[in-house]
């Protein structure tokens, strides 16, 4: 290996370290107080009577089957009816940050 590679790795290494130890503690941060500055919310739904847990998804391609889902359940509220997607459950005591919709 010639020195001036050394010395460039040398340099990329103690910037990437830099970066890890200073820089991204304070863009995690700045993040996390831009989250805490958003509306809070609690979701929940009240289709069954008390206030359930309100069901979520994570990702967009289950967005017909969590829709056909209450639709079913708004068509006919003594039914429960099946649903086939994966499902995240928030606590109706959890608030969450409305980021956007």
């Amino acid at each position: 290996m010639s020195k001036s590679f050394k010395i460039i790795l040398i340099v990329l290494s103690a910037a990437f370290c830099i970066f890890f130890l200073i820089i991204a503690p304070i863009i995690s941060k700045n993040w996390h107080a831009k989250v805490k500055s958003m509306p809070q919310k609690y979701i929940y739904e009240t289709f069954h009577g008390p206030p359930n847990m309100a069901l979520v998804i994570e990702d967009l391609d289950f967005k017909d089957s969590l829709m056909d889902y209450y639709d079913k359940i708004i068509a006919d509220t003594s039914r429960n009816p099946v649903f086939n997607f994966p499902l995240k459950a928030f606590l109706t005591r959890s608030p969450v940050y409305v980021m956007g919709y």
